[in-house]
């Protein structure tokens, strides 16, 4: 009988001490997920507000249309001396928690929606590259290294702005990147080289070489004023259906 007694007690502890791991599983499952949940919604408030402060100090973003953070202000102190005061499995309980995730998922989603615009008007506004502009330009005698250096002040421009800034200085990196580019772009437009003298310069390139019809005043003028007049010579073409002299 006392075997008995003795086994019945031993499982009963053994019961009790599995029931107590179940328990402490079960909170600490709990705490990893509220612990996910948080980190989640701390990566998005880095994503989002550190760009949302970059943009608003250069004036992208107006400081008014920053969701306010008041209700954060006064949910903090309250988790802080819960998360002191009871284990730190039980700082999830009650109201406050749910209230804070809550809020930091709309702020999120507000910033969010906030810095996209206003990056998307910043990207709007950087200087544009017309490649097939490049490539015209590229055929005029000495100006094959201008082109380079654009396309690569474009690259490096690009490369800088595959997501919005975090710091201060990854803006100023931007634009002046962007201030470089609108620079070489402003000596290679289509002020500077019109579409008659591109045209010609591109036929030009060709191994059929460019018509005299597009060799027009306003295209030898412009080689004149550059000093390329002598780099052109003429050659008669045989073409299909073509009289000789």
């Amino acid at each position: 009988m006392n075997n008995a007694v003795t086994r019945a007690r031993e499982l009963r502890q053994q019961a009790d001490r599995l029931k107590n791991r179940q328990a402490d599983e079960a909170k600490s499952q709990q705490l990893e997920k509220r612990r996910k949940e948080l980190a989640e919604q701390r990566e998005r408030m880095e994503e989002f507000a550190l760009p949302a402060g970059v943009l608003s100090r250069n004036g992208n973003i107006l400081p008014d249309d920053i969701p306010d953070t008041a209700e954060l202000e006064s949910l903090l102190p309250k988790l802080l001396l819960k998360a002191r005061q009871e284990a730190p499995e039980d700082f999830t309980k009650g109201s406050e928690y749910s209230r804070l995730r809550k809020w930091l998922e709309a702020y999120n989603t507000e910033l969010e929606s906030l810095v996209s615009e206003a990056w998307k008007q910043f990207l709007a506004e950087l200087p544009q590259v017309n490649e097939k502009l490049l490539d015209d330009i590229a055929t005029v005698p000495g100006q094959e290294l201008a082109v380079k250096q654009v396309r690569q002040l474009k690259s490096e421009l690009q490369a800088a702005i595959v997501r919005p800034p975090r710091v201060d200085d990854e803006l100023k990196g931007i634009l002046k990147r962007a201030e470089a580019l609108r620079a070489r772009l402003a000596d290679l437009s289509d002020t500077h080289y019109p579409q008659p003298v591109r045209q010609f310069l591109r036929a030009a390139q060709q191994s059929g070489g460019a018509a005299l019809t597009l060799f027009t005043d306003e295209v030898r003028q412009w080689l004149e004023a550059r000093g390329l007049i002598d780099r052109i010579r003429l050659r008669w073409s045989e073409s299909q259906g073509g009289r000789r002299p």
